[in-house]
This record gives structure tokens, sequence and C-alpha cells, in this order.
């Protein structure tokens, strides 16, 4: 599926955290918001090889200790048990959010993640944006998600959970 990837915004340059990471800390973080195989939740595999074909001075290896920067600093959240990497920051930046057609996508491709530390990151960081009106709760069930009168993300009527965390049969 075509799409245009999440957007770096101008303002990347005067976060005090980004200009800390070294230079190809950055570059391998610009790298992965680029990837082609990048998901609606901001998950990607693993893949230090590939990465390394596009610049003649990377190395897996080198790429490796790079994403461990990033993990350190709370760019990325790593799962090598799966080859799984998520870029934390991706949905508050992207935009998906905005739209209910890509918030039920985001949530669809939620559920094939295979990374459970990713998916409780994911769900912690949904509920804080949730928190912080990012998505807005509205009509009946307290539905989560945009446009007006939809009921997307809406709480389960049994247990009142978002819909990543209810166990109630369907």
């Amino acid at each position: 599926m075509a799409r245009t990837h999440a957007r770096v915004l101008v303002n990347i340059w005067a976060d005090g955290d980004f200009t800390k990471l070294s230079g190809s800390e950055q570059r391998l973080y610009l790298l992965l918001l680029s990837q082609p195989d990048l998901n609606l939740c901001g998950v990607l595999p693993l893949r230090p090889k590939r990465w390394a074909t596009f610049c003649p001075e990377d190395t897996p290896e080198s790429l490796l200790e790079e994403l461990e920067g990033l993990q350190r600093a709370h760019y990325v959240l790593v799962d090598d048990s799966v080859d799984e990497v998520w870029i934390r920051s991706f949905i508050r930046y992207d935009g998906l959010l905005k739209s209910p057609n890509m918030v039920k996508a985001m949530w669809k491709v939620f559920d094939q993640l295979l990374s459970e530390p990713i998916r409780e990151g994911f769900r912690e960081l949904f509920q804080q944006l949730v928190s912080e009106g990012m998505t807005k709760p509205h009509g009946e069930g307290e539905g989560v998600g945009g446009g007006s009168g939809s009921k997307i993300l809406e709480r389960c009527a049994t247990c009142r959970k978002l819909p990543m965390d209810c166990e109630c049969p369907k």
C-alpha cells in the first residue's frame, strides 16, 4: 500500500533531546521514519543489514549500536526477540488520530504486532494521548477518534475498556 509516511516536522531541530543525539543516531531516526515497511502504528521490521546498504559507512553492527542509543533516549523501542522496532512518537505526530478511517486501520495493524513490550508501550501511549485530548472522547460509549458523530474506538459496553484492552467475547 503506497502512502505518505510520517512528516518530519521542522521543529525537530529545536528539540533539545533530538539535538543531543549523535549525528548518526539522528540520521538513523530519519531513516527509520522513511522506510516503506513502516506500519500505521509506527512499527517496522528490524533490518540492520538492509539499512546498512543505504550508506557506505554503515554496518549492521554500527546501526544496532545507534539503535541502542535511540532506545536509551526513548525514541524507539526494540524487541529483537521478534525483530520489531517501534518509533514511539509516530502516532503523536503523523496525524493518524485525526482520521477515523486511519484510526480503524491502525487498530487492524495493532492486532498483527508480535512484540508484547511494543504492544504494551503502544497501549500506554494511546491512553496518554486520550488523556491529553489528542483523541477526543465523544458520544455514547465514550468513543475515541475523530469525525462528528463517529464512534471509532468506542469503549466496550461490558468492561468499559478500549478495544485493544478488551477481552470480552464479541
